[in-house]
């Protein structure tokens, strides 16, 4: 299998140009069962395992998809040459997916939310989605601001109204359209491949694993990206500091984004994600129990970060 993949564009130039030379040539030889095109790059990878994956298994995830607002598929966001549904059904597409109109019929959720200025009543939309979550149906969450701006996205109205965020099948929010998407679909399709065809004895290992991705994607996504990543540009350029190239600071900012970390990794965490049960079984609960995060910078830049969570895992006695 084969993604030529294009990375970050608008609705019109070269780059979209090249990409439907590469379409028509691929449909006018009937190739499309093997090669895809897509708006994207980060991304390609997870999809390339997930779509691998799910023809191994003969597995086509039937996915319903959700966005916070009617015209959210309908938007064109930041470095992206398409609107968000097609970016979505691009998405569902490659892995072998297909969408369907009932959410009893479908084995995982894919819920978009891409917040900008005009966004309202988040109060309202995250309530809707912990009810999703609290579910039977597993829940993928994209969640991404067209301002890069942590008022516009959802994750803060989930912490405040008690949603167990360590129940989502996936999550991700980290800059484009096309790699939130991409990640969350890929991430929801092993995820609920393997629940079919793991053991019992198994799948408390699966939970655990896709708790420690999804703990990446919040500490990385949305804390750092979201909170972090702003405020530090900000005072970098009060000081007179290049965010893009900090050649000896780099220890010293790595630094500094650790300790802003650790500050919203203990609220994460005894706010929301050591409260609830990641998994349950006839017996027992199953919690997160301590999380240690590793940072560092090695493009010595702030655009992205080294981010890698470790995590331990608890049990409790539902006979207690």
């Amino acid at each position: 299998m084969l993604i030529i993949g294009q990375d970050d564009g608008q609705p019109f130039g070269l780059p979209n140009l090249n990409r439907n030379r590469a379409l028509f040539y691929l449909e006018h030889n009937d190739l499309l069962k093997k090669y895809h095109t897509t708006r994207g790059a980060d991304e390609i990878g997870c999809l390339l395992l997930a779509a691998d994956r799910n023809r191994k298994w003969q597995y086509s995830p039937k996915i319903f998809v959700e966005y916070s607002s009617p015209h959210v598929a309908d938007i064109t966001m930041p470095f992206m040459s398409c609107s968000v549904g097609e970016t979505v059904n691009e998405k569902i597409s490659i892995i072998g997916g297909k969408s369907v109109s009932d959410p009893l019929q479908a084995d995982f959720i894919l819920y978009v939310h891409c917040g900008n200025d005009l966004t309202a009543n988040l109060d309202e939309k995250a309530n809707h989605l912990k009810d999703l979550i609290m579910g039977q149906t597993p829940v993928a969450l994209v969640d991404l601001s067209a301002n890069y701006d942590v008022k516009e996205t959802i994750f803060p109205h989930l912490i405040n109204n008690n949603t167990p965020l360590v129940r989502l099948a996936a999550f991700a929010g980290w800059n484009t359209v096309s790699n939130s998407v991409g990640t969350a679909v890929a991430q929801a399709s092993i995820f609920t491949g393997q629940k079919q065809r793991l053991s019992e004895q198994d799948i408390l290992s699966l939970y655990a694993l896709n708790l420690q991705f999804n703990l990446d994607r919040f500490f990385d996504d949305w804390v750092y990206q979201k909170v972090i990543h702003y405020k530090l540009s900000k005072l970098l350029k009060i000081r007179e500091m290049d965010p893009y190239a900090l050649d000896y600071d780099t220890l010293k900012v790595s630094k500094f984004i650790k300790n802003e970390i650790q500050v919203y990794k203990n609220t994460l965490f005894y706010d929301n994600l050591c409260r609830y049960p990641f998994y349950s079984d006839e017996k027992n609960d199953y919690y997160l129990s301590s999380i240690d995060i590793d940072i560092s910078l090695p493009w010595k830049r702030i655009f992205e970060v080294g981010l890698t969570t470790k995590a331990t895992f608890g049990t409790r006695s539902k006979a207690d």
